[in-house]
This record gives structure tokens, C-alpha cells and sequence, in this order.
């Protein structure tokens, strides 16, 4: 079981739409719940659905159960927990809440992933928000001092987070009050970026955010990594490659500002391209490590969870 040194926590952050971050982050978390530990002991994964379109949710879970026993009952997601924590009835999250693991199925379909579990988001998630949107600090039910509004969800994870290896965080497309929740409690970043024009000009306003961030809260974050995604020509590929390694030498990595964020950055290449087989998976609930191992897609997973576990590539 993990403790408190070792738990890593990982954003999957990018403040642009529609880059792959709920199909990365997904598969990232399958794909570590998938290996075991030196020990023999399969990694623990949990990951929270931050984002209001539940996307990550409804991948996990399937639509139809997300449907009947999420959408109902907001009290059971992210957002609930929030809201009650703000209404001063909530002081933690506890295993209970939790989704998933030996207890409660992830990824159904007779599949057996007991590693493996997820803090659901509701649609309400977005009202979250309001109740964030606050300069005085806030009184938890049960503690004896006020937090700040960005440090919640650090606070609520309090009780459980040396229960995992591994957490993932689907962070929401924007650096809104849930988003600053989310990359105040994680570690580590990995920003995935379609490797064309318009994504690839907006990783310097990306990168210069996440520096002011983390500088007005007091923090020391590391970018991890920076995943090409949802590619499909080799020639346009490497070309917006080219621009982001140029970027990140001759622009990036020479801002003082940016030396803690990017000293440790990587190119996870070649990511996740668009495939077929990434669609196929999404369509019916299922990650990339069901697919057979020469399976391209499930390959360009299982290299970045090797990344992310230390592994070297044969």
C-alpha cells in the first residue's frame, strides 16, 4: 500500500478543449492500475473526474450506470462533496465515497480491475465555481482552523490520498476555482497538445499561467511532460515537434521563471495519435490495455506508463 511520501499526483492539464485529456487520462490510469509493484502488489490508481462534463465519468462507468446512479445523486461526485464541505457538513473524503477497486466495478463488462477507482464529476461540478469564488477563507465542518478556497480539495484528500500510488487528475479545460484546486493538490503536470498551429501558439500562454499559478500560491511544480495527441500526419507531426522542442530551448527553458516548471520536461513521442482503435475503446467503455499487445494504440500507452513508473523502453 502507498503512504504519504510515495503517492504521486498527476494533472492531466491543458486550458484548451478537445486535446485528448479525459482519453489520456483514462488510459494512463488503466494502464497503471494494469502493472504491479517490485512487491508483486498491482499500483493502486485513483482518478478525479474534475470536470463538469463528466466525460471521464461516463468513460469509466459506462453511460447507462453513470446515468442511473451518478446523475441522480450529486451528493456521490466531486461536486457534492465540494458543496457539502463548503455548507460545513463535510470535513474529508473517505474510501466510502470512492467508486470502484474489489468493491464496486470500473470498466464492467466481468473485467477485474480491483487497483483501480474513480471520484465520479456531475454536470454540477460547474456551480462549483460560486461556492469556490470567495477571497475569505473557508470553515470545514471539524477543523479548527479556516483554508483557503484553493486548497479544498488538498484538504478533503487529506484521509485517503496514502491509500494510492497513483492519482490521476482530469483537470477541466480553463484555470477557473476547480481547476487551481486540482493543480494546487497534484505534483506533476502532463499537458497534452494537438500537434498543429493554433495548440502548439498557445503552449507559451499555457506554460506562462501555470508559472504565475504556481507562483502565487508558494509552489514548486514540475511539468512533466508535454504529450503530442490526436495526430494522424506523420510529416505535420514532426514538423509542430520541431516548433515545441525549438520553444521549449530557446524560449522556455531560458525564462528564470520557468526553470523549476521545465527542468525536468519531456516529449512523451509519439503520444497518442487518432486511431481508430482509440474511438473503438471510448464506444465501448473499455481502456487501451484490453486491446492485444501489438495493438498500436495500446503501445503508445504502456510507453508513457513506462514513463511515468520509471521503466525503461526495450
Amino acid at each position: 500500500m502507498a503512504n504519504k511520501n510515495s503517492v504521486r499526483r498527476i494533472a492531466i492539464c491543458n486550458f484548451k478543449g478537445g486535446v485528448g485529456k479525459t482519453v489520456l487520462s483514462v488510459n494512463l490510469a488503466a494502464g497503471l492500475a494494469s502493472r504491479e509493484k517490485k512487491s508483486g502488489e498491482p499500483y493502486r490508481v485513483l482518478l478525479i473526474d474534475a470536470d463538469a462534463q463528466s466525460n471521464a465519468s461516463t468513460y469509466m462507468l459506462g453511460q447507462e450506470v453513470w446515468e442511473e446512479s451518478i446523475y441522480p445523486n450529486p451528493g456521490l461526485t466531486l461536486y457534492g462533496m465540494i458543496h457539502e464541505a463548503v455548507n460545513h457538513s463535510r470535513k474529508s473524503i473517505e474510501m466510502t465515497d470512492i467508486r470502484g477497486g474489489p468493491e464496486s466495478g470500473i470498466f464492467g463488462n466481468g473485467a477485474a480491475w480491483p487497483s483501480l477507482y474513480l471520484l465520479p464529476a456531475h454536470y454540477n461540478l460547474a456551480l462549483a465555481e460560486e461556492l469556490l469564488k470567495r477571497e475569505e477563507p473557508l470553515n470545514l465542518a471539524g477543523k479548527t482552523s479556516a483554508i483557503a478556497p484553493h486548497k479544498l480539495l488538498t484538504t478533503l484528500l487529506a484521509r485517503i490520498e496514502n491509500q494510492f500510488d497513483f492519482i490521476i487528475l482530469d483537470c477541466p479545460p480553463n484555470i477557473y476555482h476547480v481547476t487551481r484546486n486540482a493543480l494546487y493538490f497534484a505534483d506533476e503536470i502532463v499537458i497534452p497538445v494537438i500537434p498543429d498551429w493554433l495548440s502548439v501558439s498557445g503552449l507559451t500562454w499555457l506554460i506562462l499561467t501555470l508559472g504565475e499559478q504556481f507562483k502565487r500560491v508558494g509552489q514548486s511544480k514540475t511539468v512533466r511532460a508535454i504529450v503530442p495527441t490526436l495526430w494522424n500526419a506523420a510529416a505535420f507531426y514532426e514538423n509542430q515537434m520541431d516548433r515545441i522542442t525549438n520553444k521549449l530551448h530557446t524560449e522556455w527553458k531560458v525564462n528564470p521563471a520557468f526553470k523549476n516548471l521545465l527542468s525536468g520536461c519531456k516529449f512523451w513521442e509519439p503520444g497518442l495519435m487518432r486511431h481508430v482503435d482509440v474511438a473503438d475503446a471510448v464506444g465501448k467503455y473499455r481502456p487501451l490495455t484490453d486491446f492485444g499487445q501489438k495493438n498500436r494504440s495500446r503501445q503508445q500507452i504502456e510507453t508513457m506508463v513506462d514513463e511515468l513508473i520509471g521503466k525503461k523502453s526495450k
